[in-house]
This record gives C-alpha cells, structure tokens and sequence, in this order.
C-alpha cells in the first residue's frame, strides 16, 4: 500500500509500467503515495479503479505522513493539522 512512481525522486518506473506490473503480479490493491504529488496516483485510478488507491506521501513542517484516497494535490510543508484538513476536505 505504499508504491512510489517516477512522479518521486526514488522510483524510476513509469505509471503505466507500474500498473502493468501489478496485474502481471495479482496484486488486489495498489496505492500509488508519491512524494508530494498525487496526480500519476489519480491518472492510473482513472484507468483502473478497482486496482488503484490514490494517495500520497506528504512532507509537513513535522515530518511525512501518508494518506490514501486522496482525490486532489494538497500543498507541502504545511503544519501537520493543516494539511489533514486539506487531506480530508
């Protein structure tokens, strides 16, 4: 429940390959938390929402956290509170 795409600094696959390799594997679920961004999360849940949970992995003045079924980009480096608000709004 925590995959990165090449949307974050650290993952080098591609959306779409990202996906196709899930369904090669079976997976059930698959949430895509890039660093600060949920878009490439949004575009592979457009294309198969019964795979794919959008999330993302969010930098706070306090540290990261992670939410899943986000459904719009929430700024970084706000005040953990804050950005929960945004998350759940």
């Amino acid at each position: 429940m925590h995959c990165h795409t090449n949307a974050s600094g650290d993952c080098s696959m591609e959306p779409a390959r990202l996906l196709a390799v899930a369904r090669e594997r079976g997976l059930q679920r698959l949430c895509i938390t890039d660093h600060n961004s949920v878009r490439a999360g949004l575009e592979l849940a457009a294309r198969a929402p019964e795979l794919v949970v959008p999330g993302i992995e969010l930098l706070t003045t306090r540290g990261e956290l992670l939410a899943y079924f986000v459904t719009a980009e929430v700024p970084a480096r706000l005040e953990p509170l804050r950005a929960i608000e945004l998350l759940r709004a």
